[in-house]
């Protein structure tokens, strides 16, 4: 496999009661197979390169903000924002087309597609790539509350806590199946967790 990035980040120090983060990363990652490195599978083991493409987990573009501001002398409100491009879905015939064991073989234009349109991008041998397909992305924001009651010591306080996680309630659809033959093939029918909060307290001492 191989990976390419370009990453940079801006930083603001605690001044004025308040610091900050933002980052932004362009990647590419790809391999060749599918499943873990011990135990990868392709499609063709006679062609073993003909299955090099994206990495199941490869997310192009990965933006993340943070700040923090000092309130009070004791309360600090903190927010964080994920944007994330999709990850990659394969897309497959849906059986053991060329009776390798392996159900992971991918459609030929006009042999093994089913007279359906083949959703990715076409290779030399006019077969969908690997990891052809584009999963849906994930936008989410984050905000937590920290506030703390000295107790007689600066080594002693009670702190008192309160989080909001996908603030806006944001529906980020998990990858679909691409199973060609599934009744569900490119359309998700899951997604992360909606919003959630929690609160807590805790004793430093």
């Amino acid at each position: 496999g191989d990976y390419k990035s370009l990453q940079f980040a801006f930083v603001k120090r605690m001044a004025n009661r308040w610091s900050g983060r933002l980052s932004y990363t362009l990647q590419e990652a790809n391999y060749v197979g599918l499943g873990n490195p011990d135990s990868r599978t392709v499609s063709d083991n006679t062609n073993p390169a003909s299955d090099y493409g994206r990495f199941a987990s490869n997310r192009t573009h990965v933006i993340t903000a943070t700040a923090t501001v000092n309130v009070a002398k004791n309360l600090n409100l903190s927010a964080l924002l994920s944007s994330l491009s999709g990850s990659p879905v394969n897309e497959t015939v849906g059986t053991d087309f060329n009776r390798d064991n392996n159900n992971n073989d991918r459609p030929i234009q006009g042999v093994s597609d089913g007279g359906k349109p083949i959703l990715s991008a076409l290779d030399s041998q006019g077969r969908a790539v690997i990891n052809g397909l584009d999963g849906p992305g994930l936008f989410e924001v984050a905000v937590s509350a920290r506030y703390a009651i000295p107790l007689g010591s600066d080594k002693r306080a009670l702190d008192l806590f309160f989080d909001v996680f996908n603030l806006f309630n944001n529906k980020n659809l998990q990858n679909p199946s691409g199973n060609r033959r599934s009744s569900s093939f490119n359309v998700s029918t899951s997604a992360n967790f909606p919003r959630q909060m929690q609160m807590g307290a805790r004793i430093r001492f």
